[in-house]
């Protein structure tokens, strides 16, 4: 979810994140994805809601400017190809900040989802 005054900053993924699905679901103002091409343009995708945009995450650098509605939400897929220079990251569990810490219950489902990895 952005908010007013977020901001994406020019990056490239991490390789558990070769290829990369961003799905609009929701926004009350525009705020257009950039990313630089193979031939190094940077081109803005001002994706509607319910629209997608499939890319490489980790060659193809992408932002976001400034975002000056109230909210914007996304739904993001990350793949790797089974055969891919990535594929050592396919089970990559890496720490990222858990919002629901602290409630037993999905805290429980989480730990018996990596049981089954």
């Amino acid at each position: 979810m952005y908010k007013n005054g977020s901001v994406l900053e020019k990056h490239t993924d991490r390789g558990a994140c070769e290829i990369s699905v961003t799905i609009h679901l929701d926004g009350d103002r525009s705020y257009p994805i950039w990313i630089k091409t193979f031939e190094g343009k940077d081109v803005s995708v001002d994706l509607q809601s319910g629209d997608g945009m499939i890319y490489l995450g980790c060659t193809a650098p992408h932002w976001r400017e400034k975002y000056f509605g109230n909210s914007y939400s996304q739904l993001f897929f990350h793949y790797v190809r089974e055969d891919g220079p990535c594929r050592m990251y396919e089970d990559d569990l890496r720490e990222v900040p858990n919002p629901f810490r602290g409630n037993l219950l999905i805290e429980t489902l989480i730990e018996e989802y990596r049981k089954l990895l």
